[in-house]
């Protein structure tokens, strides 16, 4: 039977070219600008590495120092934070799995295989973090280990590369062990990793323990012990208590206030999960999690409805001039079941056609404008930071895996599906309820 609707339907698609070429490129239209909606939605939010712990991450960026000295008078400034907090949050902490402090050095080094001047040299930035950061992160190593706590504790010269830094230096990514020159200063390599899609993440060419970081924070940080100038990452151990770590980071900053009499300590965007952190509050406003479902709601329902609708209404026509087939067709028995799952069918083939030519430009789109399509609901002031970040650091890399994944082309499977049940169920019931004898006589 579904042949046989498979083949009638082939039958209609030819006769009626027209109406055939109109359908799939609205379907097409449609889908495309909500696969591009979906497939932007999933690279910021869903876990890919080396973020693979999104839904267990929370970011501390910012923080507030507010002094009260008599010489001063009350004063409030905003920094990043200083390890120490970090050291604070992990005591006794019910809720935490892992935490880590990193920043990125200011200005990019000089990386080099040798100290000698005419060696080939990287010019890039540099990570100064700890060895927590390989368990927030899910780095994958291509040869050697992360560094250790002893290495951090320690000061050790050591040094994790990417394997695009090794191969370019080395012409190989086998390099843990050697020696790298980094602004003229001599590390020893323990690792490389495997390189992040800078759309997820900036893989940087070097990272080193935090101990070796030689820039200082421009204020004095001996009376403001708890900023500094490094964003703190954290997991909590389920996804299920990110609030109970939240809260209870909360209480031990309060409890630390308590104990200050010069100094008191507030985070300014408050303590973030992930995809928090992706949100521009300025743009969104305070409430930014309901305000950007409702305008994501909002555009889908535009992108899926309204296309709909018009596909609806070229139905309703083309089944007014059908009117006669489907009385001939219950005359001789035909339910209305059947009658209505033969349209459905036939619809879901222009349907069909049409998603695997949308999926098929969304992902031309995405890798083509990789520079831009990914700062979509991004407001204009976030937009042109990412856009000078990429003049510096160049563009924003897609994966292969981001695209043709499961979770997109089972969405692209579902809108389709939504687009022929809303496009053709209502024309088809319509038509449906009038008597054999109306539809015999349409043509009189």
């Amino acid at each position: 039977m579904i042949r046989q609707h498979l083949r009638q339907a082939w039958t209609m698609m030819k006769q009626q070219r027209l109406f055939t070429g109109i359908y799939i490129a609205g379907t097409a239209l449609s889908v495309t600008m909500i696969m591009i909606t979906f497939a932007v939605l999933y690279i910021k939010f869903a876990p890919l590495y080396p973020e693979e712990n999104r839904e267990r991450t929370l970011h501390i960026r910012n923080i507030t120092a507010i002094t009260n000295h008599q010489e001063d008078g009350e004063q409030k400034y905003t920094h990043s934070c200083s390890p120490k907090l970090g050291e604070i949050i992990k005591q006794d902490s019910k809720y935490l799995d892992n935490l880590s402090c990193y920043t990125r050095s200011n200005n990019r080094k000089k990386l080099s295989a040798t100290a000698e001047k005419n060696t080939k040299m990287v010019k890039d930035y540099a990570v100064y973090t700890d060895e927590q950061f390989w368990k927030v992160h899910t780095y994958r190593f291509v040869d050697g280990h992360p560094f250790g706590e002893q290495d951090t504790r320690s000061n050790n010269r050591v040094a994790v590369i990417s394997r695009s830094t090794a191969m370019e230096l080395f012409a190989t990514h086998k390099v843990a062990g050697k020696q790298i020159f980094v602004d003229g200063e001599e590390l020893t390599i323990v690792g490389v990793i495997k390189e992040a899609p800078s759309a997820v993440a900036t893989t940087n060419a070097i990272y080193i323990p935090l101990g070796l970081n030689s820039d200082k924070p421009w204020f004095d940080y001996t009376r403001k012990d708890l900023a500094g100038m490094y964003h703190i990452v954290a997991t909590a151990r389920k996804a299920s208590e990110k609030e109970f770590l939240k809260k209870e980071i909360e209480e031990k900053i309060a409890r630390y206030n308590a104990g200050s009499a010069t100094c008191r300590y507030e985070i300014v965007d408050k303590i973030l999960t992930h995809a928090e952190s992706v949100y521009d509050r300025e743009y969104y406003g305070n409430d930014a999690y309901r305000n950007f479902i409702k305008e994501i709601v909002l555009i889908i329902s535009a992108f899926l409805l309204i296309p709909a609708m018009c596909l609806s209404i070229m139905i309703l026509s083309r089944m007014e001039s059908r009117m006669v087939e489907m009385g001939v067709r219950k005359a001789y028995g035909a339910t209305t079941g059947s009658i209505v799952w033969q349209v459905l069918i036939e619809n879901m083939l222009l349907t069909l056609i049409g998603g695997i030519i949308s999926f098929a430009i969304s992902a031309t789109l995405l890798f083509a404008a990789s520079r831009w399509v990914l700062f979509l609901f991004d407001s204009g002031t976030k937009l042109g930071s990412y856009l000078w970040e990429m003049d510096e650091w160049g563009e924003q890399i897609l994966d292969f895996s981001m695209i043709f994944n499961p979770t997109l082309l089972a969405a692209t499977i579902i809108v389709c599906m939504l687009i022929n049940i809303v496009s053709a169920m209502l024309p088809v019931v319509a038509k449906m309820r009038h008597s054999i004898v109306y539809s015999l006589n349409r043509r009189k």
